[in-house]
């Protein structure tokens, strides 16, 4: 009796010593790391943009009239106000970033290292729009700048890095394999990613001027053609100030003209869909940039008269702003094209005879001596 009472205590204390040794191993183990860095969320008032004016004067984003926009909300600013923004990381002690540790050392206080990446996406597009996320239009630019701090707490000295985005001059990166500027009017959205934990920041809508209260006053120096004996025409603006912060593509410059042979011409194709070129049957050229506050314009080596001119037209609106003036230039020689050729001609011959009557006054010479 006495035996079996000993074979169950034994049998007690064996399955009590399996049960602890089971719970000791569903235990969580918490290193230094873990104890020290319970989340990886980091709060969404950390993220700070701030915008500045062109007197680099802080604006008030708080009395700005917010706009719903692809699922969330859009600051308006206006280009012609704006001089840059400036993006930071407000320390959170309840949300701290995720810990890491320098490559190749101990895990230790001191061997903390915490990096910080300020990313942008940027959209040259308008809020009417509704969508920011469109495919080859919308650019990301990953890291445009990099901080980093060490240490135990090191990232609480992230208030002290502060990025600086300047809108005239933008920021450079590579999308798609190319290499891209973002700058000027358009949607900005900073992230802020600290060793993989990211805040998103809203939109960012930097407005370009619609309403000009002047039209466009033009005129034209006359330049080399890159591709023929043709002169070639700068166009500019010379009230270009009043259209410094417009959106470039609002602006677009037209050519109409007639050619030697008779044939009348508009500058691209597209251009012969349109009612006041519906007498020309013929185009400059397929596709060719031409909008903006100046133009270069190459006749392609069409020699002809030309007429020249802008017309402005903002984003929304159907009233056209046309140029002061209309700018007429010819291209081309007016010389018969078998008349240069007999002229070249001309010019071998005589070069030939010089040569050859110089050689022969030099032969006579010798034999005298």
């Amino acid at each position: 009796m006495i035996k079996a009472s000993k074979q169950k205590i034994f049998i007690s204390i064996l399955i009590l010593l399996i049960a602890i040794t089971v719970c000791l191993n569903y235990v969580p183990k918490f290193s230094f790391a873990e104890e020290n860095n319970t989340t990886s969320v980091l709060s969404e008032e950390s993220l700070v943009v701030e915008a500045n004016d062109r007197d680099k004067q802080p604006i008030d984003l708080s009395q700005l009239s917010t706009i719903s926009y692809s699922g969330g909300i859009a600051y308006p600013l206006e280009w012609s106000k704006l001089k840059e923004f400036v993006i930071y990381y407000i320390p959170d002690e309840t949300t701290p970033p995720p810990i890491s540790y320098e490559q190749g050392k101990e895990e230790l206080p001191e061997n903390i290292i915490y990096t910080l990446n300020i990313s942008i996406d940027y959209l040259k597009g308008y809020v009417d729009d509704g969508i920011f996320n469109i495919g080859g239009k919308t650019i990301h630019l990953e890291n445009v700048r990099t901080f980093t701090q060490k240490g135990e707490n090191g990232y609480k000295n992230f208030l002290t890095n502060k990025f600086t985005l300047n809108i005239d001059s933008g920021v450079s990166g590579m999308f798609q394999e190319q290499n891209v500027t973002i700058s000027e009017w358009g949607i900005y959205r900073f992230t802020i990613d600290i060793n993989g934990a990211q805040i998103v920041s809203d939109f960012y809508y930097v407005k370009p001027d619609t309403i000009i209260d002047e039209a466009p006053k033009i005129n034209y120096q006359v330049v080399s053609s890159e591709n023929s004996m043709h002169n070639a025409f700068i166009c500019e603006l010379t009230n270009a100030n009043k259209y410094k912060y417009i959106d470039d593509s609002s602006l677009v410059w037209y050519v109409k003209g007639e050619g030697q042979d008779g044939t009348k011409y508009a500058l691209t194709a597209d251009d012969l869909t349109k009612d006041s070129f519906i007498d020309c049957n013929a185009s400059l050229y397929e596709y060719i940039d031409r909008t903006g506050t100046s133009f270069y314009f190459n006749d392609n080596n069409i020699a002809g008269k030309w007429q020249i001119w802008c017309e402005y037209k903002s984003y929304g609106s159907q009233d056209i702003q046309q140029s002061d003036i209309i700018i007429k230039v010819e291209t081309g020689s007016s010389i018969d094209g078998m008349v240069l050729v007999y002229i070249l001609i001309g010019l071998a011959i005589t070069s030939i005879i010089v040569v050859f009557t110089i050689a022969i006054i030099r032969t006579k010479k010798d034999k005298v001596w």
